[in-house]
């Protein structure tokens, strides 16, 4: 994709965690008391880098139900000097605000009025399903008007398509 080769792009390791985290912080404003009731705890939201070995594109990690430390988003790095832009946007939305943070932080904060087959199965058409759809909310509410950024979320489902 042309955007792979030519689009924007943030050099450093430094400048692209600076870059996802603004883009958490940022949504996470937008949405919460708006589009979503995001409980306080949810609203902290640390970009990372993923573990050494990590065999996805996107890592999230939560806070146990005890802990007061904020959930994490991995994005492992490739090997280029410089990270493209076109589909972090979307991916930051699929693993972070509104995606996977949002829903199993949701699930955490709320288990002890959840079932504990609510709480311990995770059915991955659930899971994936509803990540997707927060992609698809994001461009439908307007976050993803950068062409570049609308053109990396529509790679990004046509890949997802495809698997």
């Amino acid at each position: 994709m042309h955007l792979d080769t030519a689009g924007p792009a943030i050099d450093g390791t430094e400048r692209l965690l600076a870059f996802l985290q603004d883009l958490i912080d940022r949504t996470i404003d937008e949405l919460s008391d708006t589009h979503f009731d995001i409980a306080p705890p949810l609203r902290v939201r640390r970009a990372m880098l993923a573990p050494p070995g990590s065999a996805a594109g996107s890592t999230t990690h939560l806070p146990l139900p005890t802990s007061a430390g904020p959930g994490r988003h991995g994005t492992l790095l490739s090997a280029a000097p410089a990270s493209r832009c076109g589909s972090e946007v979307s991916t930051c939305y699929h693993e972070a605000v509104p995606g996977h943070h949002l829903q199993f932080g949701q699930w955490t904060y709320l288990s002890t009025v959840l079932s504990r087959y609510q709480t311990s199965t995770y059915p991955a058409g659930n899971i994936e399903g509803w990540a997707l759809y927060a992609e698809r909310l994001m461009d439908e509410l307007g976050f993803l008007d950068d062409p570049g950024n609308h053109l990396g979320y529509l790679v990004a489902q046509q890949l997802r398509a495809t698997r």
